[in-house]
């Protein structure tokens, strides 16, 4: 385009493609919004820029010079970039920015954590967050600042050490006992086989006599038991094998899970987990661990719901 190209601003070059387009100085001053002389100056300077001329007036209006007919597409692709640049950069101007260390137990950052990164990504490019996985270290990665937050979904017992941390109940998530077999709506635990051989992610003794007493209040024998520490190992035990497990709905991803897996609810009486936030006293989260938090929120509401319509319709 010329040694002197640099110098031209954006409204010469809009200038110079509304006169090719309209064939008129005046006609292109009302296409731009600008005056004639405004119109007139763009492309005198550009002109003056490359040393020759753009336009030539005729009796008829004006026309272009072969030169300017080679300029025209370079410059219309040129502007066509700066505008999509333009947008797309613009996206860096909207959501929070900042960044945040945020823990979760393993079920939870499986089935919440992934879509939840997704979300608030696009709407805060701006902000950066990390997702630390954990069954036992929370508290101490809070204590050392190596985490801003954890979002649990049980109730932190003597082996969590929750002393002197903030505990913030958002939800309460029905616990499930999850089977193998063809997926669906929700089952009741009365249309399961009357003996069961248990595995736990994480066994711990208030949720486990808990659980015990109510499989054994609605007919429902353990006969064998194991502790893997791994929600994904338990769930492959579970999908590919007799034995069963115990965890909150929230754990299981409506969409995937459901489909090779039954669900049952227990109830009578009715086991929940809380599904808490944990701070440390007296430290407020960033703008990006409160909207991240509040995003993960939106899902896990998300998962209930669709969970409770399933178990509103089982058998």
């Amino acid at each position: 385009m010329g040694r002197n190209a640099a110098h031209w601003n954006l409204h010469s070059l809009r200038s110079f493609v509304a006169v090719c387009e309209v064939r008129s100085f005046t006609a292109a001053a009302l296409v731009r919004g600008a005056s004639q002389p405004g119109i007139s100056q763009h492309i005198r300077h550009m002109e003056e820029g490359l040393g020759t001329k753009l336009f030539i007036r005729e009796s008829g209006g004006i026309s272009p010079t072969p030169y300017a007919t080679a300029l025209y597409p370079e410059v219309v692709d040129l502007l066509r970039l700066l505008d999509r640049s333009a947008d797309e950069m613009g996206l860096f101007r909207s959501g929070v920015g900042g960044k945040v260390n945020i823990g979760m137990l393993p079920a939870l950052a499986r089935a919440v954590g992934g879509p939840a990164l997704l979300e608030f990504s696009r709407a805060n490019p701006n902000a950066s967050v990390r997702i630390i996985e954990s069954l036992t270290r929370l508290p101490q990665m809070i204590r050392s600042g190596d985490i801003d937050c954890a979002i649990v979904s049980r109730v932190l017992d003597e082996r969590d050490d929750p002393a002197g941390l903030v505990i913030e109940d958002l939800f309460h998530a029905p616990e499930c006992l999850i089977s193998g077999g063809a997926g669906g709506e929700g089952v009741s635990v009365a249309s399961l086989p009357s003996s069961v051989k248990l595995a736990w992610v994480h066994r711990n003794g208030r949720r486990y006599d808990d659980v015990r007493d109510c499989l054994r209040l609605n007919g429902v024998e353990v006969v064998a038991e194991i502790e893997v520490s791994s929600a994904q190992a338990c769930l492959s035990l579970v999908t590919g094998s007799g034995w069963s497990l115990v965890m909150n709905c929230i754990g299981l991803n409506v969409q995937g899970d459901a489909r090779s897996i039954q669900v049952a609810p227990l109830t009578k009486p009715e086991l929940a987990q809380p599904i808490s936030l944990v701070t440390m006293p007296g430290t407020a989260l960033g703008e990006a661990g409160r909207e991240f938090v509040n995003t993960v929120c939106r899902l896990i509401e998300h998962q209930l719901n669709e969970w409770r319509r399933r178990f509103n319709t089982m058998n």
